[in-house]
């Protein structure tokens, strides 16, 4: 299971079966905010940090 959090507002944007999914809906938040991007981070079975800010961002597209 992945979840997406936004670190600014500490609030998870949602739960994924898949990375896949997760980095998905990443590139979808970037495309909708207009350049404008939250500190994103993306956790993996609730204790292991994959990745975050630009890092998880480059991976999202990176991966599309």
């Amino acid at each position: 299971m992945f979840e997406l959090w936004d670190a600014e507002l500490g609030i998870s944007l949602g739960s994924f079966q898949s990375e896949a999914d997760a980095l998905a809906e990443v590139r979808k938040l970037c495309e909708q905010s207009a350049g404008s991007r939250a500190p994103l981070g993306l956790i993996e079975d609730q204790r292991s940090v994959i990745a975050t800010g630009e890092a998880l961002v480059d991976r999202a597209f990176s991966r599309a």
